[in-house]
């Protein structure tokens, strides 16, 4: 275990100062009530989605992993931009998604029943650094009209608006070296948290998610399920026609038996919602262990990889079709 320590006698100086997060204003509708941003999904007179390629399937590069060494008690969690750490096995691994991306600024941790987030999150949820008349010592940090003060030595951290302290009871800790604050004082900026929750199919990797205060869903569930499963209906299409045409790739890809599972699974699609995960809507495909993510939000799309030696691996996109049936 990691030694969790009160604040020593020097604090972290200096944070990049990075941009204010974007403003979300999408309109929410029911399936059947047209969408008022056009790119989000197209309707026909009768209220049917006809536009299959509203879900993004190609942005981001989500690719979040977590592998568990067989020669070793630690866990290794990679992200998409390529930032890595490990955790020990009797260490709670609590990830944090901002805005339905997971950040790689590192864990979450619980410290007598209270969750802490290390202060390099300020900048990605887009607090900017102040520069203070205090000087050194200090660190300042504003973001909706509020700032956070974190004075030099002091026990509190100080959150004042209007040039008034409305809030000076929070201790921070340091954990791995790291300065971490806790978790609470978000909920005097323009942010949304809920409560740490488990991931579908794993029990033991949790995330806590922290999104911008009024964003409203781009798609319902009805949307995203639809979509989906147009989307599906399309890979599957393009697969068999791929298998028609191309012999050789066929016979590389797939049996007899299963090739016949994957005609028969074309006629008779399904995607059932499993659970709402912080910004995603989960499906699962099928009769497959195939989890598909759909962001709420973004309308970007994720699937959790099943043929993998990770324990949890989730890569852009919706579906690896040929793994399916490999």
């Amino acid at each position: 275990m990691h030694t969790i320590m009160l604040i020593p006698a020097l604090i972290l100086c200096g944070l990049l100062t990075l941009s204010n997060p974007a403003q979300t204003t999408q309109i929410v509708s029911e399936a059947t009530e047209p969408i008022e941003r056009r790119d989000v999904a197209v309707y026909d007179e009768t209220g049917s989605i006809t536009d299959a390629d509203a879900l993004v399937t190609t942005g981001r590069e989500f690719a979040l992993s977590v592998f568990n060494s067989a020669d070793t008690d630690r866990r290794h969690i990679m992200y998409g931009d390529g930032t890595q750490f490990s955790i020990g096995h009797d260490e709670e691994l609590i990830f944090i998604i901002y805005n339905g991306e997971f950040l790689s600024t590192g864990n979450a941790v619980r410290y007598d029943g209270r969750l802490y987030l290390p202060y390099t999150i300020l900048g990605k949820l887009g607090f900017t650094e102040e520069r203070t008349a205090d000087g050194f010592g200090t660190m300042s940090f504003q973001c909706g009209g509020a700032s956070l003060r974190i004075p030099w030595l002091a026990e509190f951290y100080v959150i004042e608006k209007d040039g008034e302290s409305i809030e000076n009871k929070r201790t921070r800790i340091y954990y791995n070296d790291i300065l971490y604050i806790p978790v609470e004082i978000l909920e005097y900026f323009p942010y949304d948290i809920s409560s740490t929750e488990a991931f579908p199919n794993h029990a033991d990797l949790t995330a806590i998610t922290i999104g911008d205060s009024g964003r409203v869903p781009a798609l319902s569930e009805a949307d995203a399920k639809e979509l989906l499963l147009s989307e599906m209906l399309r890979i599957y299409t393009d697969e068999i026609s791929r298998c028609e045409a191309e012999p050789e790739y066929k016979t590389s890809i797939y049996t007899g038996e299963s090739y016949e599972k994957l005609k028969s699974d074309s006629e008779n699609i399904s995607v059932d919602l499993v659970e709402v995960f912080g910004d995603y809507y989960v499906f699962r495909l099928n009769d497959f262990k195939q989890y598909i993510y759909v962001n709420m939000f973004s309308r970007e799309v994720y699937y959790e990889d099943i043929d993998s030696i990770t324990e949890l691996y989730l890569k852009p996109g919706i579906a690896d079709i040929a793994e399916l049936y490999y």
